[in-house]
This record gives structure tokens, sequence and C-alpha cells, in this order.
């Protein structure tokens, strides 16, 4: 058995079931197969009606509905679930060294504090789980009023934090969060509506990096600069745009490293990156002298429109060599002759038309071979 069974498992095994014969309360976990119930879940499951008509009860007394319960977690070795009777819950005082939690959970940090809980037979929606996510949701739902009023109305939700420590609410501005939410309506934070010009955030980002070819020039500065890469992939009210471009230049940072340069730093420890030039703009402008200037320097200069058309052009001109050969192919050895793949394509891009004219060709082509061949045999 490669798996331990929960005690669940266990329990209706001793009684005399089976995985063939089992009670209603119970099921075999999706996905786990029907072979045997030597599965990573550790056999058998509860209903899921099952365990919401059921209730559990911290070591302090608090009882709590299974729609607030944590199961299927495993840490320290354990796997905290339903089936094992100790399904967990975040505790709501997020009290550190609970000495009546489970020894394992006693030391957890206040931010991920979980507490064990049992199954029990009673429930008391005053002393409950319940009761005290409610109490503290309306105490964040007050602070949050009396935050708004002393900033005369001028926050918004989704910048919103709560510190459940401090009990206190702060504003963390973020421009970025506003796109696809708030596009074009109401800004609370602006007290008036975003203007409907649209635009995007446009930077460039300068690599550098040295040498290593093990020449002359070894250990020279390689600086090459990208200029007018797109931050949004469509445009969005320039408010959002300029709030951006303001204030966004470590989220603008932290993408470009972590799209590809943050691995090419493992093979060139010299690499460099450096975002610049922030700006909000309705289409990409090109400063020609700065080009010049960055060009007198020894600094390669790409616009990435240019890029983006190059390999346009690129894919264009493969798609139609590809073409090119697939009706080689079909002059050559006929449409039968070639693989579904190679059928799809030649039905969609080259046409039935084409391809009967092809196959035409091929047969014409054929024919002279073959009289070709019956001169030559006569002399």
């Amino acid at each position: 058995m490669g798996n331990e069974f929960n005690l669940l498992t266990e329990e209706l095994l001793l009684s005399g079931y089976s995985k063939e014969e089992y009670p209603k309360y119970v099921k075999m976990p999706y996905g786990s197969g029907e072979e045997s119930l030597d599965n990573i879940y550790g056999g058998f499951e509860f209903q899921r009606n099952y365990l919401e008509k059921h209730f559990f009860q911290t070591g302090c007394g608090l009882c709590v509905t299974a729609r607030n319960c944590i199961s299927g977690m495993g840490y320290m070795g354990i796997n905290w679930c339903f089936e094992n009777d100790n399904v967990l819950i975040k505790c709501p005082y997020h009290k550190e060294g609970c000495e009546r939690n489970h020894p394992v959970l006693a030391d957890m940090k206040p931010a991920f504090c979980f507490c064990a809980c049992h199954m029990t037979d009673h429930y008391d929606y005053e002393n409950s789980v319940e009761k005290l996510l409610r109490k503290q949701d309306e105490e964040k739902e007050r602070l949050y009023k009396q935050y708004k009023e002393e900033h005369s109305g001028r926050i918004c939700r989704n910048h919103m934090y709560y510190k459940e420590k401090d009990k206190e609410w702060e504003f963390r501005y973020d421009p970025v969060k506003c796109i696809g939410r708030c596009s074009y309506g109401l800004c609370p934070v602006r007290s008036r509506m975003l203007v409907k010009e649209k635009g995007n955030v446009f930077y460039d980002i300068r690599i550098s990096t040295v040498r290593k070819d093990g020449t002359f020039f070894d250990g020279q500065p390689i600086i090459s600069v990208v200029k007018g890469r797109k931050f949004l992939e469509r445009q969005v009210s320039m408010d959002i745009c300029r709030a951006i471009a303001a204030c966004g230049k470590e989220e603008i940072f932290r993408r470009e490293w972590w799209n590809g340069y943050s691995m090419q730093k493992l093979y060139d420890p010299d690499l460099k990156i450096e975002i610049l030039n922030i700006r909000a703009e309705r289409r990409a402008c090109r400063d020609l002298e700065q080009d010049l200037e960055d060009i007198r320097n020894g600094i390669s200069v790409v616009h990435e429109s240019d890029r983006i058309k190059a390999k346009k052009e690129r894919k264009k001109v493969n798609k139609q060599k590809q073409l090119e050969r697939l009706e080689r192919k079909i002059a050559k050895s006929g449409y039968g002759a070639l693989n579904d793949a190679e059928q799809r394509m030649a039905d969609k891009k080259i046409g039935a038309d084409k391809v009967a004219i092809l196959e035409q060709e091929r047969q014409c082509t054929g024919q002279n071979r073959q009289l070709s061949l019956s001169m030559w045999m006569e002399l």
C-alpha cells in the first residue's frame, strides 16, 4: 500500500465495508479510479451534503460549520481533513501559541494561524466562528466608512487594504488595478469621470552586458535599447495611463524581468536592464535626434513597432513557403499522399479548385513521362 488510509476509511473497513459496498454518506474520490482504495486521498471521502448537516468545534469550544473549514491541507506530515477528524479553520482570534490547539499548529505565525477542529453533535451560534466573522466584517465595514468620511470619499475599494492586526484600513494606490475595472467610469479617487481619450503606456528598456567572446574586445560593454514598448494590451483612459506612467515603474520592471530577463541573468551575470522614458501617449512616437545620438554613442537602437512588424513579415513569409512546399508535394505525389493535417491545410488555404489543377498537372506530367519512355524504347 503506497498511501495510508484516513480514519474514516479505516473505521469503515473494520466494520466490514469495501470499495464495492459502502454507506451512502461517503464516496470514492473523484479521479481516484475504481480499482483500489489506495489513493492519494486516503480512501473514502464524506459526501458534501453529509458535511453540511454536521458541525465542528475548536479546542477552545467555538462551533463552526463545514463551509468555513479548510480540508485536505498537508502540514508537518499530517493530512488535515474532514475524514481524519482534524479539519482546519483560520483562527478568528489570530492567537499564536494557543495551548488548546494541536501542538503542531500552536507555533504558527498569526498570518497563517490555523486551528484544528473535531466533529461535534451540537451547534451554538452565540458561541460560533460564524458570529465572530460577522462581527469582524461589521467592524471592518464601520472602519471603512469612517476612513472614507475622513478622506472626503476620495478612496476606492480596489486600492484599500485592511490590516487585521492593527484593525485599520490603508490606502495603497495602484493604477494598474484600474485596468478592466473602471476604465471609463467614475473615479472616486479623482472625484470625477475618467477622460474618454484613450491611450497606452510606452517605455524604453535599456539592456547592458559585456562581451565574452575571448577576442581583443572581450570585456567591452554591449548596450542596446528597445524603444516604444507597450505596457497595456489595449488602450484605456489617458487618466489611468498617466497614473501608471507616474508611479508604475516598479511594476513595469517586474513584468519585464520575470518575462525572460531573469532566466537570461542565470547565464549572463553581467546582464542589467533599466526602464527609461515611461510616458502616456495615444500612439508611440519616435525621437529621431535621440536615436541618432544613441547610435553615435555605440548603442544599438530597435523600435518595438519595427520588431513586431518584422516578426509578422517573417511569419507571413514562412506561411507562404509552407504553402508552396505543400503545392509542390501535391504536384509531385498527389493529394492522397498528404497526411490528415496537410489535407486540412490544403482544403483551407489552397482550395479545392487549385488542388484539382495541381492534380491535373501531375497526371499530364506523368503521361508525358510515359510517352517519352515509350519513344525511347522504340528507338
